[in-house]
C-alpha cells in the first residue's frame, strides 16, 4: 500500500492518495488499539513491555507514562521498561508548548547550519527524513508543495536527513527538488539531533512559531496545508 501511495503521489492523483492514506492510518490505528489493550489486559506480562515498546513511536512523554503506570511493579527492570521511561523524560522536553532545543549540523557544501538561526522570522518545520525512507520520499511531494505556496508568506522547513551515505542523501535533495536547507551528521539513527528530540521513527517532524515554540507535531499531507493555511492566510 505504501508503494502504491508513492506511485499516486508521483503521478498527482491527491484523491486515490488520500484515500489509501486514510486507509493506511485506519490499520495503524486499529494496530495501535490492539496492543494497547494487550497491555491493560496483560499487566503482569513479561510481553507487555515489548509490545508497549512497539507502539510507543507516535505517543508523547505523558502518555507513555500513563502506559507504563498500567504495569505491575515487578517489571520496573525489564530493560523496555527502563528505556521507554527514559525516553518519557526526553519527550517531555520536547512536547507541544516547549522551546526548541538548538543544536548545529553541517549542510551538503560543510558549512554549520545552527536551528537557532533559522528561528524567528517565519513558521519553521523541522523535518527529520532520510533517501532510504519510503513514507519520507512518498511525503516530500507534498512538502515541495507547501514550501512553494507558502515560502513568500512567512513558512520555512529545515530538512535534518539520518543518512549515513552522503552521496546518496545528495541525490534525494536533488531528485525530490528539496530547495530549503538541508543538515545532517550523517550518523543514520544515532544522528544527534534526531537523539535529542526523541526521533524513533522518520518521516517526523515538528512546527516552531516565530518564538522557537513547538505548536505542532507529525502533521502531514493534506493536514500540514490546512495547519500552514490557518497561520499564514
Amino acid at each position: 500500500m505504501r508503494k502504491e501511495l508513492i506511485e499516486f503521489k508521483k503521478a498527482g492523483d491527491e484523491t486515490k492518495a488520500s484515500e489509501l492514506e486514510a486507509k493506511l492510518d485506519e490499520i495503524y490505528e486499529d494496530s495501535q488499539q490492539f496492543s494497547k489493550d494487550y497491555v491493560t489486559e496483560h499487566p503482569a506480562s513479561y510481553i507487555s513491555p515489548y509490545v508497549l515498546r512497539s507502539v510507543s513511536y507516535r505517543l508523547s512523554g505523558a502518555e507513555i507514562e500513563a502506559e507504563l503506570e498500567k504495569l505491575d511493579v515487578a517489571l520496573n527492570k525489564s530493560g523496555f521498561v527502563m528505556e521507554l521511561a527514559k525516553r518519557a523524560v526526553v519527550l517531555k522536553r520536547v512536547a507541544i508548548g516547549e522551546k526548541f532545543l538548538d543544536y548545529t549540523q553541517n549542510d551538503p557544501d560543510g558549512n554549520p547550519v545552527t536551528l537557532s538561526s533559522l528561528v524567528g522570522e517565519n513558521y519553521l518545520l523541522i523535518d527529520f527524513w532520510a533517501a532510504w525512507c519510503g513514507p519520507c520520499r512518498a511525503e516530500n511531494p507534498n512538502l515541495v508543495a507547501v514550501y512553494n505556496y507558502y515560502k513568500d508568506k512567512g513558512f520555512d522547513i529545515l530538512g535534518v536527513s539520518l543518512d549515513r551515505n552522503r552521496n546518496d542523501w545528495l541525490k534525494a535533495i536533488e531528485d525530490d527538488k528539496l530547495i530549503w536547507t538541508q543538515v545532517s551528521d550523517l550518523n543514520y539513527w544515532k544522528n544527534k539531533a534526531s537523539t535529542a528530540y526523541g526521533i524513533n521513527s522518520i518521516p517526523s517532524n515538528l512546527l516552531l512559531d516565530k518564538d522557537g515554540i513547538i505548536i505542532e507535531k507529525n502533521i502531514r499531507g493534506e493536514e500540514l496545508r490546512i495547519k500552514i493555511s490557518e497561520l499564514l492566510d
